[in-house]
């Protein structure tokens, strides 16, 4: 009795491990039934409702549209249709032999007239699915795969996207090179010369390293953003629509030579060829090259392409390292100017005299605004170019800058023009061939007088030394109308601080400033004289005050004064007061701020010299 038991629990355990073995393989089975089905590179979809069977082919590992147009597919759709055709196998199935032997025929699942019929594989094998009417229950539909003699229920999504509308399943783009891939372009646009033939322009750009470059109509810069931009929209062009006109009918037979834009990929190249206008509307007819296939474009994508060769331009055309420029020249018909870099961010000016502080933030702007130079016209590319009538053989002005690689770079501007409203003026590149308009600012950015390049600083304390005493002097009586002096240098502060008018604490505040650092507003042509300097009438004009800074300077062993007198002439106008100092050769205007400070402490002794009483004539006195 036990035996038997033994032998009917082993018969059980075997039985239960064989349906697990079948239900385990089962679904490896239909997988691997499935895979050819998802494997393919051809598809075509012929239907009732089709004016003509649509076929699509894997190229070149790209899909394209072989049937009705020759085109790039929709990598998406594909795709889409590839991954429904993958789950074929897990739909509802059954036989054609298990429906006839119920006395059924493939006419009640409408597969003897299917709706469509789908065709899809490879070279080794192809499987066909025709569609049949829906099923009865859910959104389904029977279609028969006739390699496996089955029915299939299958969701009505597959058959959609099976049967998707030819203007889903083509790619929206013309180009099938992508943006960033794109190293050259070359546009070619017909000319009309008359009576004899057509000449072409061509723009052709190219890629180097990280910029770009045309390479005609002339070797020049191009402005990177705006190429990018340009690309972009070319790679976004998108067929309005397919047509079946005639070549000739849209300016494609071959005696016509059409407008071309060429993209150069990588290992791949495609033209854009632009026909004739479509006749009632902004469109134009277009075909790639080496595709039958005619659409339609938008017109306006294609207007004005001549003006690229300029929008596409960098209007930069002086560019350069500011750190690496050693010197600049500046020559005007009148004078010349020379300065020096000393590298560490100062400047001088070179003279017969010797050698003078320039002013290194002028200098630092003076050099930004040349390496920003951007022209607003471009006159001429043409190398046999007559600089002389443009004004650029004699120019009104020429800037040389030399570098530390001991090259140099010369900018030439000439005569002014008329440039729609604005007045621009021509310039050059010494030994170039183009010629540029520029703004004409420039003219009075780059004076040739050494005077606008000087440094402003007048005198400068050391670090370390302290103001240990402030002085205004009228030099008419000898008197100081302003005057604090303290053996402590903190206390010159704590005095300005305990000063109960705001005004004149203020005004102290800003003598202390310019004490320690005394900065001119800008240098006049007139040389300093210790009673005075002569304007430019002639006449002499006087000092009225003098502004004693006495400073402490630590020393070894001792500290030693130093006292710097700055003088200065009356107020003129409300905003000129000029000022001298004996170690400046030169009398300079001194800064607003401070001559409004100066004024609040001269402004008495003024009035009281406008009310004391005027002496009187001789003639009054008889």
């Amino acid at each position: 009795m036990r035996n038997k038991l033994t032998i009917v629990l082993l018969l059980l355990n075997i039985v239960v491990f064989a349906i697990i073995w079948i239900l385990e393989r089962s679904p490896k089975q239909s997988a691997a039934a499935a895979a050819p089905l998802a494997d393919f590179n051809m598809l075509q979809v012929e239907g009732k409702s089709l004016d003509s069977p649509r076929l699509i082919r894997l190229e070149n590992n790209r899909w394209r549209i072989v049937k009705p147009i020759s085109w790039p597919a929709n990598f998406f759709a594909v795709n889409r249709i590839k991954s429904q055709l993958e789950y074929l196998d897990r739909q509802t199935s059954f036989s054609v032999s298990e429906i006839k032997s119920h006395g059924q025929t493939l006419a009640d699942y409408g597969l003897d007239s299917p709706s469509f019929t789908f065709k899809f594989g490879n070279d080794k094998k192809t499987t066909t699915l025709k569609v049949g009417k829906a099923a009865p229950i859910g959104n389904r539909i029977y279609m028969l795969d006739e390699a496996l003699d089955k029915i299939i229920v299958v969701d009505r999504e597959l058959v959609e996207s099976l049967a998707i509308d030819i203007d889903r399943l083509r790619s929206q783009n013309v180009f099938e090179i992508p943006r960033f891939e794109v190293g050259s372009i070359s546009i070619r646009i017909p000319q009309s010369s008359g009576n004899s033939g057509s000449k072409f322009m061509r723009i052709g750009l190219v890629k180097d390293g990280p910029s770009w470059k045309f390479e005609s109509p002339v070797a020049a810069e191009a402005n990177n953003k705006a190429v990018e931009g340009f690309i972009s929209s070319l790679c976004a062009l998108s067929a309005r629509s397919f047509v079946s006109e005639s070549k000739a009918a849209a300016n494609f037979d071959i005696g016509a030579f059409p407008l071309s834009i060429t993209l150069q990929g990588i290992n791949r190249r495609q033209t854009l060829l632009i026909g004739s206008p479509v006749p009632d509307s902004n469109l134009v007819y277009a075909k790639l090259e080496d595709n039958p296939t005619l659409f339609t474009l938008d017109a306006d994508s294609f207007k004005n392409l001549e003006s690229l060769k300029t929008s596409l331009r960098d209007r930069r055309f002086l560019k350069f390292d500011i750190p690496s420029v050693s010197g600049m020249d500046v020559d005007t018909k009148d004078a010349s100017v020379k300065l020096r870099s000393l590298k560490d961010g100062k400047w001088e000016l070179l003279g017969s005299g010797g050698n003078i502080p320039a002013d290194s933030v002028k200098m630092s702007t003076l050099l930004a605004t040349l390496s920003n130079l951007s022209a607003r016209d471009f006159v001429s590319d043409n190398a046999k170019v007559d600089f002389k009538s443009y004004g650029l053989e004699n120019p009104s002005l020429k800037i040389t800058l030399s570098f530390d690689d001991k090259t140099e770079r010369t900018l030439l501007v000439g005569s002014t023009y008329k440039y729609g409203a604005a007045t621009l003026a021509y310039a050059a590149l010494e030994g170039g061939s183009t010629v540029y308009g520029i703004p004409t600012g420039i003219l009075k950015a780059f004076p040739s007088d050494q005077l606008d390049y000087r440094s402003r600083i007048i005198n400068t304390l050391p670090e370390k030394a302290t103001i240990s005493a402030i002085r205004l002097v009228d030099l008419k009586s000898g008197k100081a109308v302003f005057e604090l002096s303290a053996e402590q240098p903190e206390s010159i502060a704590k005095q300005i601080a305990e000063i109960a008018d705001k005004r004149k604490k203020a005004a102290a505040e800003v003598i202390f400033g310019y004490g320690r650092s005394f900065v001119a507003q800008e240098f006049e042509p007139f040389a300093f004289g210790k009673e005075g300097f002569k304007s430019a009438d002639g006449k002499l004009v006087k000092w009225s005050w003098a502004l004693e800074i006495t400073a402490s300077l630590p020393g070894t062993g001792k500290t030693i004064s130093q006292t710097c007198t700055y003088f200065l002439s009356d107020r003129t106008g409300g905003t000129e007061q000029y000022g001298g100092f004996s170690e400046c050769p030169n009398v300079f205007a001194i800064p607003q701020k401070l001559i409004n400070a100066l004024f609040e402490f001269e402004t008495e002794t003024i009035e009281k010299a406008k009310a004391a009483p005027k002496p009187k004539m001789p003639e009054e006195n008889k």
